[in-house]
């Protein structure tokens, strides 16, 4: 395996991370909670964003929220499949390395390659982006 794709994948983890931390702030913003709170949603392995997932049933007149469950539960599964899948050996397509990789939950087989792996941190970054602006309408009072 190269080094490339074990970096992309690393940055695929940190950028996830801290996604949920965001997702964390969010919700304690709206729901008016403390540090310690935020802490202990992010704490949990979506636990931040099964309390968003609450939000958006509570607040059906909060479509942005809704949209950004939707795009974090969408990374962030795609994330959960390049990290708990197994490797199953090197590949190589259009002189492009990569790995063959196997995921147990849904028995299925696929190749990653590190640009692949990067444009996925890439849209993970977009909807962190996104979650720190709907942070800063909260905190200014409007949403």
């Amino acid at each position: 395996m190269e080094d490339e794709l074990l970096a992309a994948i690393g940055q695929v983890v940190v950028d996830a991370a801290v996604l949920e931390y965001f997702i964390a702030v969010l919700v304690a913003v709206i729901e008016d909670l403390d540090d310690y709170q935020v802490r202990e949603l992010a704490a949990h392995p979506g636990g931040a964003r099964r309390e968003l997932k609450k939000l958006v049933t509570a607040r059906p007149d909060r479509p942005d929220l809704r949209r950004l469950y939707q795009d974090a539960k969408a990374v962030i599964e795609d994330r959960q499949v390049i990290v708990h899948s197994i490797a199953l050996a090197d590949a190589e397509d259009r002189g492009e390395s990569g790995l063959g990789i196997w995921n147990p939950r849904s028995d299925t087989e696929t190749r990653i390659t590190a640009p692949q792996v990067l444009d996925h941190a890439h849209d993970i970054r977009i909807v962190a982006r996104r979650t720190k602006a709907l942070i800063a309408a909260e905190i200014s009072g409007g949403s």
